[in-house]
Formats: C-alpha cells, structure tokens, sequence
C-alpha cells in the first residue's frame, strides 16, 4: 500500500493512485546507440560524443512557480558539457549561478526572462527567445561558441570546484573523513 499525503503535490501522483499508469520499476537499462561507453565512465562522463553536435541545451524544471531558485543536474550537465543554454524554470536561477561563478550568455541570449516574477510571463519570454535563437544563421552560432570557449571552460573549471566545495562541506558535516581536506 502506498501512503501518500494530501493534497497530492504532482499531478501524476493522482494517476499512480487511481492506477491509471503503470509505475512498476523499470527491469532494463535502455542505452543510447550514441553513448558507447558504460554509465559514470569517469574519463568522459560528461562528453557524451553525441553531445557534440548540440549547441544549445532548453533546459525544463519540473517547477517554475518556486519562491527561490532551483537548479538541478539538467543546468549543471549545460556547464559539464559546454553547452550554452536557456533555462526555464523559477525565476532569478541565472543570477545564482552568477553568485556561484558560472558565467551565462547574456551577450547572445537575450537572459531578461530571469528576472521575470509571473510564471507565465516567464514561460512566454523564454519561447521567445528560443525563436530568437533559432532564427540566428549557423554560423553566427557556431562562430560565438569557438571565439567564447572561454566561457564554457571557465564554467567547467567552476563546476569541478563547485563539486569539491560541496563534498567536503557535507563529509565535514557528517564528520567523515574526506581525501580533499
């Protein structure tokens, strides 16, 4: 039996209820035909050769209407993989990444929708400028990303020191001996 509080917080928790969709755990791994090496392959765990031919990552949160900013993994693979990206998700998510020392692409995506409180607005800024973004000539984006590698090598270096920062906080919380200290 499944327990779950009222009210339900995500409306596929009323379809799992009423079991009008099968949630049953999945018994197999389906991989990518691309991805030809084994999952957390450390050596290039985040470059997936078949991320090479993206330029642009729309990265969706689950929630846009939360009273802070809530990043995930989804932005985090964009910095991991150096990719540019356009972020849908609550408001004001671009500017903390700025406080943590990502850098975004504000000089080629139009970023204003970050500050956009009203959920829908945001949600209508963002389309806008992923028409905008596909309106642009090929070569202007492929020319942005090669004279801005910069950026995108900078974000990477951000997010490895960003992962130590948060490891060794936590092990010095839960008073486990880390080998970064």
């Amino acid at each position: 039996m499944v327990v779950m509080p009222l009210p339900l917080t995500r409306i596929n928790d009323q379809w799992m209820l009423d079991h009008s969709i099968d949630v049953s755990p999945v018994a197999i791994t389906v991989a990518h035909p691309l991805v030809t090496t084994p999952p957390n392959y450390m050596p290039d765990r985040y470059q997936c050769d078949w991320y090479k031919y993206v330029a642009l990552d729309i990265v969706s949160e689950t929630v846009l209407k939360y009273p802070y900013p809530f990043i995930t993994e989804k932005v985090l693979r964009s910095f991991a993989c150096k990719r540019m990206f356009i972020y849908l998700g609550p408001a004001n998510a671009l500017s903390f990444l700025h406080s943590k020392g990502f850098k975004t692409f504000a000089g080629f995506i139009d970023e204003s929708y970050d500050s956009i409180e009203d959920s829908k607005q945001r949600f209508l800024k963002v389309v806008d400028v992923i028409h905008e973004f596909l309106n642009r000539p090929i070569e202007e984006i492929q020319n942005y990303i090669s004279t801005n590698s910069n950026i995108f090598d900078h974000n990477l270096k951000t997010l490895a020191e960003l992962e130590d920062q948060e490891l060794r906080r936590i092990c010095r919380q839960l008073n486990i001996p880390n080998d970064q200290d």
